[in-house]
């Protein structure tokens, strides 16, 4: 039980503070054409991310090569396809829409990181990360929180770029 409440809580802060943030205003589709056909892309991109890691995964399996809980495989294969579609927007500029390119969601991301890694600490502190020669879950509960900080230095890079190309 524990151990669920360690991983869940840096997830219910996130959706608090999205609900939080779009209530204040209405969703739309404030992409334009080029960003949403880069995203389409990056959602291809992370699919067959999922496809491949699957592949892998089946092949570990028939090959008795056991590395991680079919729980955590589950767990890093989503993350795998998310962060490829993410990274993949970001680098092609499909990220944020036209209007939204403020600091308020890079700030958000690396503070739901420290705060992830705060509920990660102890954890990683009383149980090991690799274990008779698997990954425990332990590793997941690191994987969160590099996933936040990660995602928002990601964010506060393309922001910094941008604006310096649109000065220039």
């Amino acid at each position: 039980m524990n151990n669920i409440f360690l991983l869940a809580v840096p997830f219910l802060a996130a959706i608090l503070c999205c609900v939080i943030l779009l209530k204040k205003r209405v969703l739309k589709n404030n992409y334009d054409e080029r960003q949403n056909y880069e995203r389409e892309r990056g959602y291809g991109y992370g699919f067959k991310t999922l496809l491949v890691i699957n592949a892998a995964i089946i092949l570990l399996r028939s090959t008795d090569i056991i590395i991680m809980d079919a729980d955590i495989l589950a767990v890093v294969n989503v993350y795998a396809g998310i962060f490829v579609f993410v990274i993949y927007s970001l680098i092609k500029g499909a990220y944020f829409g036209p209007k939204n390119k403020g600091v308020l969601y890079p700030i958000l991301c690396v503070l739901l990181g420290i705060l992830a890694l705060f509920f990660a600490l102890p954890r990683l502190s009383l149980h090991p990360i690799v274990q008779s020669g698997k990954l425990t879950t332990s590793f997941v509960a690191l994987l969160i929180p590099a996933a936040f900080l990660l995602l928002g230095v990601a964010m506060l890079i393309y922001l910094f770029i941008s604006k310096r190309e649109a000065e220039e």
